[in-house]
């Protein structure tokens, strides 16, 4: 039998660690986890580099580690967007 796909989106803050733990969490047969959160304005890059740091690279650091604390057999594919801004 075929699995039936779906996909949901959840809105929050990634810098948020509770929040992105707690929803890895209550979320059940996650195969795949697709971030898209970004600060990616260059102005604003420059204007706000703890934020941007704070958005770009804490945020999938707080996926991760969500993830890692799961259950090895539970652990979903994660696909990192985000920015270029990432890479300098």
């Amino acid at each position: 039998m075929k699995k039936k796909q779906s996909l949901h989106v959840h809105y929050g803050d990634v810098t948020d660690s509770v929040f992105i733990s707690n929803l890895v969490q209550n979320l059940r047969n996650l195969d795949f986890i697709y971030n898209f959160a970004a600060q990616s304005q260059v102005a604003h890059s420059f204007e706000m580099p703890a934020h941007t740091f704070e958005v770009n690279i804490k945020g999938i650091t707080n996926i991760c580690e969500a993830v890692k604390s799961l259950k090895k057999e539970l652990r979903p594919v994660i696909f990192h967007a985000s920015t270029s801004e990432m890479y300098g």
